[in-house]
């Protein structure tokens, strides 16, 4: 019984400290960022594709419709990547999702620079604490130069879905 006991308390106080487990679609070089984020901030968990509820939406633009929709075969409705603030690095973009209380939904980027990504990210909370059916999509801007700024949105699928405000803060600004 005393056995039982002091495993119940090393578990119970251990756990806090495991790191954040990531899906595998995340790229290596921004596991490490994207994780300290999620673990500094446990009042959010990053949304998976079983969030979305939509797995047919997920599907149809994964095989592309053939026409004007070319497919994305490795779409993942809360992890986008491109350069959104048009310095020529690639960002990432998540969504994470509240853990409960009254913290809403937010799309998180963190901007890429020379070295990978910098600690600079921007929390953008959107209008309701459920991810379902919703997702990020990416609207290229600039079509005629061989660097294409990225265009983030955050909507429901088969909708004209919202851009997401793209606004550096830095890490000593608290996000």
């Amino acid at each position: 019984m005393k056995v039982l006991i002091t495993l119940s308390v090393l578990v119970a106080t251990a756990s806090p400290t495991f790191a954040t487990v990531l899906p595998p679609f995340i790229r290596a070089s921004q596991v490490e960022t994207i994780r300290a984020w999620l673990d500094a901030h446990s009042q959010y968990r990053l949304a998976v594709d079983d969030d979305c509820r939509c797995a047919e939406d997920i599907e149809d633009l994964r095989q592309g419709d053939g026409g004007a929709w070319k497919p994305q075969p490795d779409y993942h409705p809360y992890y986008a990547t491109g350069d959104f603030d048009g310095d020529g690095f690639d960002d990432v973009a998540i969504v994470v999702s509240p853990r409960g209380g009254a913290n809403k939904v937010a799309v998180v980027i963190f901007f890429g620079s020379q070295t990978g990504l910098t600690k600079d990210v921007s929390v953008v909370p959107r209008d309701d604490s459920n991810v379902a059916a919703r997702g990020l999509f990416l609207a290229r801007t600039d079509q005629k130069t061989t660097h294409e700024r990225a265009r983030l949105l955050f909507g429901a699928f088969g909708s004209e879905a919202e851009p997401v405000p793209i606004e550096r803060q830095t890490a000593a600004s608290g996000s």
